[in-house]
């Protein structure tokens, strides 16, 4: 039986895929066995993620402090309901369990292999499987593991997922307004857990500002400012 060549890179495209993730699922167990949990200040990993993720659902409430002002903390709800979400696959009360590093880590690799898929016909179909384990598997990533920075995680996560879109609408694979809506979308997600974590936006400005400034210079060498006028509205 003979396979053509797209059906055998997707057929070891989808055993990389579980051989990565069964890869992190051990690594998660070795991190943090069964019984055990990650908690602490900076963690921001609740004990009870139940009651915790109530906590966020309201401009007041009295178990942050009598008159506190809770407003600013909207922006964790979709963190913690991930917390909530995970407590209960892993059957505790706590956010801290090992399927947390499992998650937070699978979701980096997923929108990596997304990110580097784009590339593919620029650097062949060996860089798809390689930038992905150097996105997740790097300093960046696992100086934050000890206390699991799921704000940094997330929008790291959806910062490929922009990139991803734009090499799409650039290469003529997308249109802008679903491209955006994905962005958006994604963004609203993983948002860095409020006001609190805007700083974490620093790096996407960044890509932004060089994703401008590559299309516009592009544009001026080649005299055509049609790609350049489309990819403004993406972030946007």
């Amino acid at each position: 039986m003979r396979f053509k060549s797209n059906d055998k890179f997707l057929l070891v495209g989808i055993l990389y895929i579980l051989m990565v993730l069964v890869g992190l699922f051990i690594l998660a167990l070795i991190w943090l066995p069964p019984g055990y949990t990650l908690a602490g200040h900076d963690s921001g990993l609740p004990l009870d993620a139940k009651e915790f993720l109530r906590t966020r659902l309201y401009a007041w409430d009295d178990r942050l402090g009598f008159g506190a002002d809770n407003s600013v903390n909207f922006g964790s709800l979709t963190i913690h309901s991930f917390d909530f979400l995970i407590s209960i696959i892993a059957g505790v009360p706590y956010s801290g369990n090992f399927m947390s590093p499992f998650f937070w880590l699978s979701l980096i690799f997923v929108c990596s292999l997304v990110f580097a898929y784009q590339l593919k016909e620029l650097f062949g179909k060996p860089f798809v499987f390689i930038l992905p384990l150097a996105l997740t598997f790097n300093f960046y990533i696992f100086q934050s593991m000890f206390m699991l920075e799921r704000a940094k995680f997330g929008v790291f996560s959806a910062m490929l997922i922009l990139l991803a879109m734009y090499f799409r609408v650039q290469n003529k694979k997308m249109y802008v307004l679903p491209a955006a809506l994905i962005s958006s979308v994604v963004f609203s997600i993983f948002n860095s857990g409020g006001l609190f974590g805007i700083t974490l936006f620093g790096g996407v400005i960044l890509v932004l500002g060089l994703m401008f400034l590559s299309t516009w210079f592009a544009a001026i060498k080649e005299n055509q400012y049609k790609d350049f006028k489309r990819i403004i509205y993406l972030p946007l």
